[in-house]
C-alpha cells in the first residue's frame, strides 16, 4: 500500500509491514534508553516514597498501554496486506 507524503507531488514511501516493525524497534529501544535515565534521575533525584512508586506505576502502565497499541496495529496491518 503506498501513501503519499507530499500530496500529488508524486514522492511516495511504501508502507510495508518490516518497516512498521524496524520502526517498533527502533521505538522500543529509544523508550528502553530514556526509561534507564529518567529511572536513575528518579532514583537519586526524587522525593522518595510513595511518590517514587506512582511514578513508575503510571509510566510502566502507560508504557505497557501505548507499546502494546503499537505491536497489536503493527500485527493487524502486516496481517491485512497481502505479501
Amino acid at each position: 500500500m503506498n501513501f503519499s507524503l507530499f500530496g500529488p507531488s508524486g514522492f511516495q514511501i511504501p508502507v510495508t509491514a518490516i518497516l512498521l516493525f524496524s520502526l517498533l524497534a527502533l521505538i522500543i529501544a529509544g523508550w528502553l534508553v530514556f526509561t534507564l535515565i529518567i529511572r536513575y534521575h528518579w532514583k537519586n533525584y526524587g522525593t522518595g516514597g510513595v511518590e517514587i512508586l506512582t511514578m513508575n506505576f503510571v509510566y510502566f502502565v502507560g508504557s505497557l498501554v501505548l507499546g502494546g497499541f503499537m505491536t497489536v496495529s503493527a500485527i493487524a496491518y502486516s496481517l491485512s496486506t497481502p505479501l
